[in-house]
């Protein structure tokens, strides 16, 4: 098993820790034969711990974001506005961590047509355009490409996605950052938006990645296949191989190994498809 540390990214809502990510600059750590190493170039490097999902670039980042106050009303693109525009799109899936202490979280619109979309932005009531849907911890939710959404004040998750980072904003809340307003990116986040509204997706198994919650009173024994699989501590502790994990921890279990977990602690295993 081989130990990740994160990469910390600071936000003016709360922070983000790239668990896992050989995403451009912001890679995590891999602590391998006791020394650090870039997870971008690990991976490189050693693609066959990886087996047959050794793709050229790593496909995923695993994160876990921190939201202090409300993250921006936004939307990723589509694959076909992503290609018109240059960018990239994305699925990402959402596990609710138990240090969240807020109700719900935004989660699709009420717009029936464009034009209604339109209305509801220009007169800046998204009060009335957005849905909000009741959460609790481990609750899983998965945001499509076109879906609107965002995380709300004092919500911790765990977010498992495709390796990109484009967002499309429609509404900040006229926050100031260096002295100016982020920008609004509305005319591609319309674009892109889907009308009607997509029904919440719950899905753990999609296009790149397979999510599993694991619930541990005593112990739990399995072992990875020709994928491997990684392995977060969402609460408790105990030993994972013997060795103390606690939570927040997060491991990589090479392809065809066995690995045991002995404790009192919950985990979410991601495994590339």
């Amino acid at each position: 098993m081989i130990k990740l540390m994160p990469y910390r990214d600071d936000k003016i809502w709360g922070y983000e820790l790239w668990l896992v990510s050989a995403y451009k600059d912001k890679s995590s750590t891999v602590i391998y034969d006791d020394k650090p190493y870039d997870f971008g170039s690990f991976y490189n490097d050693h693609k066959d711990l990886f087996g047959k999902v050794a793709y050229d670039k790593f496909p995923l980042i695993i994160k876990k974001i921190v939201a202090n106050d409300d993250l921006s009303i936004q939307v990723h693109p589509t694959q076909e506005v992503a290609l018109k525009y240059g960018d990239d799109s994305k699925t990402e899936s959402w596990i609710i961590l138990d240090e969240t202490t807020s109700n719900d979280i935004i989660y699709g619109h009420q717009a029936s047509n464009e034009e209604e979309a339109k209305q509801y932005i220009k007169n800046k009531d998204y009060d009335a355009f957005i849905n909000r849907i009741p959460i609790q911890a481990g609750d899983v939710l998965t945001i499509h490409p076109g879906t609107i959404h965002a995380i709300k004040a004092n919500t911790s998750i765990l977010e498992v996605q495709e390796a990109a980072d484009t967002t499309y904003r429609f509404y900040d809340y006229d926050r100031v950052r260096d002295g100016s307003k982020r920008p609004l990116h509305t005319k591609k986040a319309l674009e892109t938006l889907q009308i009607p509204d997509q029904t919440v997706s719950r899905e753990t198994n999609v296009s790149c990645y397979n999510i599993s919650q694991i619930s541990i009173s005593d112990s739990y024994s399995s072992k990875t296949d020709e994928r491997g699989c990684f392995i977060y501590i969402t609460s408790g502790h105990g030993k994972l191989n013997g060795e103390s994990v606690t939570k927040d921890d997060l491991y990589f279990i090479p392809v065809n190994e066995t690995y045991t977990l002995i404790g009192n602690m919950t985990c979410v295993q991601i495994t590339i498809q």
